[in-house]
């Protein structure tokens, strides 16, 4: 019991440093992105004449210039904070990304001391608290860091119906957080999805509980016609909602996204080792566990299948990107963050024990202090990446062409 305390409270310490990363790093952008000042013009349109303002702004989008007004949830919200701080430039969001990453952070928390041994919770912690890629996006005013925090928490409560799918509150929940992170981006839709086939498949095929399936379907319909709605009433109507789809291109293929977010899909890996070395490694040797050997002992064999998920959950969205022109860009895989850092903990952990298990029990407290050192050589690897790429060399973007060009800064 002593020892399961140790444990949650190294785990909490690490939770708190990645907050305080977090915290420390808003204020350090030197130039803000289009991205950043399209939201910021929507936000400022929708206070200036609500509605109007915003089919105003839509008017614009129809030229390929400006994305539509669609995030009602993002630009709503930014405009909340413009009246709450005053602040009008592009950083006026910030505070909602720096809140969703951290709150993304605690999600994963949750999960680990939930699901996962304890110590692979610890590493895996640590790998996302100092994630050059997590740190960045939170301090932008993108919509990525809300997907960030949606997609935790759809993770997390798909992974409690996967480990007990008795309690039915779950399911309407589910379809609560997918419908409100639409919202924010409609990219949502893809953990959304992943998170629904997978209970379909697990509670419905699998445990013949269809009550609980037909329950989480109509909790999603519901959900879509709301913020449908929601959306319709935020731009001037439903005659406006119409006008604003039908007449503004749909098209992800832009030249941005063909210059810097386009490519071979291997440059989305590379990327991802080019970020967070180790931790892209462990994650394969957390694979390997899963699928190619047996997993310890210590793992329940309960929470197997829940980590299974949560492996799937970020494979999947990362094989998808991989295929889609123009998704060749680490921020649009925001939403991977918390299955990705817990998988590569879950990886360096089964790394340890195996090591460990392969040597005379005396020299454990050796493999324990080369373990501890090449975490922390990893954290101190992957903050001082951050520093040196996003905050001195000024990456405005997380595309796989700027970070592989980051290399020679």
């Amino acid at each position: 019991m002593r020892g399961l305390t140790s444990q949650r409270i190294v785990i909490a310490a690490l939770l708190f440093l990645g907050a305080v990363l977090r915290f420390a790093n808003i204020g350090n952008v030197s130039v803000r992105s289009r991205d950043e000042q399209y939201y910021t013009f929507q936000a400022l349109a929708w206070i200036d004449a609500g509605p109007e303002g915003l089919h105003k702004q839509a008017e614009f989008s129809k030229l390929g210039s400006t994305p539509p007004p669609l995030r009602v949830g993002m630009i709503r919200t930014i405009a909340q904070l413009i009246r709450w701080t005053g602040r009008t430039d592009e950083g006026a969001g910030v505070p909602l990304a720096l809140a969703a990453s951290i709150g993304a952070l605690l999600i994963a928390g949750l999960i680990g001391i939930r699901f996962f041994p304890p110590w692979a919770a610890a590493c895996g912690i640590l790998f996302y608290a100092v994630s050059p890629a997590a740190l960045a996006i939170a301090r932008r005013t993108w919509t990525d860091a809300p997907v960030e925090l949606a997609s935790a928490l759809l993770l997390c409560i798909a992974c409690q119906i996967t480990r007990d799918s008795r309690r039915l509150l779950w399911f309407p929940m589910l379809a609560v957080v997918g419908s409100v992170g639409i919202t924010f981006k409609e990219a949502v839709l893809i953990p959304y999805g992943i998170c629904g086939l997978w209970i379909i498949c697990v509670v419905g095929i699998g445990r013949r509980q269809w009550r609980s399936v037909a329950l989480l379907l109509g909790s999603a319909i519901v959900g879509l016609f709301a913020i449908t709605a929601w959306t319709a009433s935020s731009v001037g109507g439903w005659a406006s909602l119409i006008q604003i789809v039908t007449g503004t291109p749909v098209s992800l293929a832009t030249p941005y996204a063909l210059e810097c977010c386009w490519g071979p899909p291997n440059l989305l890996l590379q990327s991802f080792w080019i970020v967070s070395p180790v931790a892209a490694l462990m994650s394969l040797v957390g694979l390997y566990a899963l699928y190619a050997a047996s997993a310890p002992q210590s793992v329940s064999a309960a929470n197997q299948p829940v980590i299974r998920l949560i492996a799937l959950f970020g494979a999947s969205q990362i094989v998808l990107a991989m295929t889609m022109k123009g998704w060749l860009n680490l921020r649009y895989l925001a939403g991977t963050f918390p299955s990705f850092y817990l998988l590569a903990g879950f990886g360096f952990w089964f790394l340890a024990v195996t090591v460990q298990n392969r040597i005379k029990s005396r020299d454990y407290a050796l493999t324990a202090v080369v373990a501890v050192a090449i975490l922390i050589a990893s954290a101190v690897g992957d903050y001082t990446r951050f520093q040196r790429v996003f905050v001195r060399g000024g990456l405005p973007d997380l595309s796989v062409r700027m970070i592989i060009d980051s290399r020679q800064q």
